[in-house]
């Protein structure tokens, strides 16, 4: 305002303008401190309501992300528990065939042939029972595609089944769960047939529970990305930049000081 003569006895508009100043500069020098303290520059709606309305979205967006990361994480851990089974069925049926050629031995009797039959029931009963595993209650393999929820929005990726009691020949493993024995040279020589099949289905199945891996992986990773953006995002929106808020502390506070000498 323009400086004035006091003239008026009643009216002390200098005065009036000084308080006025000081109020100004002392709620500037509040809001300042508040927001050194807090870290914050959106401390209250009215000083930034459509600011305060987008990082309120970006931190609801945030949160369900971190739980999306649990739900992929739970993913990875689950198929990473179908690839431990799958290397045990794997190591059962490496051995089911070294058993099949030896009992093709014509020099073997039939208490060889006992004996080496004995091994591969054992065996084929420990492909079965890996087959009906599960992961806290979710069984491991089955015909059905298991669908994760991958991104804030509900969206899903798919992991492909793994169907290990699968009766194709080019689908499971039940083939050698049952059916086939190593008690004469002849059902040995099917038995490896049939088991050289399970051995190829096998390895499909670890490259599909490997693809699901990749899959989740991809997954995660642009979760992150997105998360870690949304962060920054919502930083440069609430967050106090300490520089200015500390040169705007020391101009109000010398405003305040002029003010009241």
């Amino acid at each position: 305002m323009p400086i004035e003569a006091i003239n008026s006895i009643n009216t002390n508009v200098a005065a009036s303008s000084t308080a006025r100043i000081l109020v100004e500069s002392g709620l500037g020098l509040q809001r300042s401190l508040l927001r050194a303290a807090s870290g914050l520059r959106l401390n209250s709606p009215e000083v930034d309501p459509a600011a305060l309305a987008q990082f309120m979205q970006f931190d609801a967006q945030i949160s369900r992300l971190g739980a999306v990361d649990v739900n992929v994480t739970n993913a990875v851990s689950f198929s990473q528990t179908q690839d431990g089974f799958l290397q045990g069925a794997e190591a059962a049926l490496n051995r089911m065939g070294e058993l099949s050629i030896a009992a093709q031995d014509p020099t073997k009797n039939p208490q060889d042939l006992a004996a080496i039959q004995q091994e591969f029931s054992q065996l084929q009963d420990f492909v079965g029972d890996v087959a009906g595993k599960d992961f806290n209650g979710v069984p491991l393999f089955s015909e059905t595609d298991v669908s994760v929820t991958s991104d804030s929005d509900g969206g899903t990726t798919t992991l492909s089944a793994i169907d290990l009691e699968a009766t194709s020949a080019e689908g499971g493993l039940a083939g050698v769960m049952s059916g086939i024995s190593v008690s004469t040279p002849s059902a040995a020589a099917t038995a490896s047939a049939a088991i050289s099949d399970a051995v190829q289905n096998l390895a499909s199945m670890r490259a599909t529970v490997g693809a699901n891996l990749q899959n989740l992986t991809v997954t995660g990773e642009g979760n992150s990305t997105l998360q870690e953006n949304l962060a920054a995002a919502g930083s440069r929106i609430a967050d106090s930049d300490m520089a200015t808020e500390s040169t705007q502390m020391a101009r109000f506070n010398l405003l305040v000081q002029a003010a009241t000498n």
